[in-house]
C-alpha cells in the first residue's frame, strides 16, 4: 500500500499493489501494466497511513473537494453541520472555481419548523467556523425542498 501526492498531512490516493492482482481488463482489454504505474492499482480512495504503518481510508477520491490544494473530505463537513438543531439533511460537495479549484458548497433540508432567513444562513455559517478549519466551511449554503436520490434511496453525490 502506498499514498500518491501526498499534501502537508499525509493525504492522497491509496495505490496497492502485490501478489494476486488482476493480469488485465477484459474489456476493452489493458494489460495490468498498461493500467498500473509501477504496478499500483489506484483504489478510487483517499487516506494517509499512520507512524505505526495503519492505513486510514478518509474518501473517495471522486467526492474529495480540492480547495487551493487543500482537499476537503465532504462528509466530514455534512457530519459537523449535521449537528445543527435546523439541518434535517445535506449534501456537501465542490463547485468550480478559476482561481481556488473548488469551493466547498452545501446543499441543506431544514428540519420542520425553520425557515431560511438571513440570521439562519448566519447560524449555519457560524456553527461550522465554530468546529472546522476555515477553508472548509462552505462558501455556499442552499436551501433546498430535497436532496437527489438514487434508485436505492441514497443521497445522489454530485459529480
Amino acid at each position: 500500500i502506498r499514498i500518491f501526492e501526498p499534501d502537508t498531512e499525509g493525504i492522497g490516493r491509496i495505490g496497492i499493489r502485490g501478489p494476486g492482482m488482476f493480469d488485465a481488463y477484459l474489456t476493452p482489454f489493458k494489460l495490468r501494466s498498461e493500467l498500473c504505474p509501477d504496478g499500483y492499482f489506484f483504489t478510487g480512495d483517499v487516506g494517509r497511513i499512520d507512524e505505526d504503518g495503519y492505513l486510514y481510508i478518509l474518501g473517495r477520491t471522486k467526492n474529495v473537494i480540492n480547495f487551493t490544494g487543500m482537499k476537503i473530505f465532504p462528509y466530514e463537513v455534512e457530519d459537523v453541520l449535521q449537528a445543527h438543531p435546523a439541518v434535517k439533511e445535506l449534501l456537501v460537495y465542490g463547485i468550480p472555481h478559476a482561481a481556488f479549484g473548488e469551493l466547498p458548497a452545501a446543499d441543506i433540508v431544514l428540519e420542520d419548523g425553520f425557515t431560511e432567513t438571513p440570521e439562519l444562513l448566519d447560524s449555519l455559517r457560524s456553527f461550522a467556523y465554530g468546529k472546522l478549519a476555515p477553508y472548509k466551511v462552505p462558501k455556499q449554503f442552499r436551501i433546498v425542498p430535497a436532496l437527489p436520490r438514487t434508485a436505492s434511496g441514497k443521497i445522489a453525490r454530485k459529480s
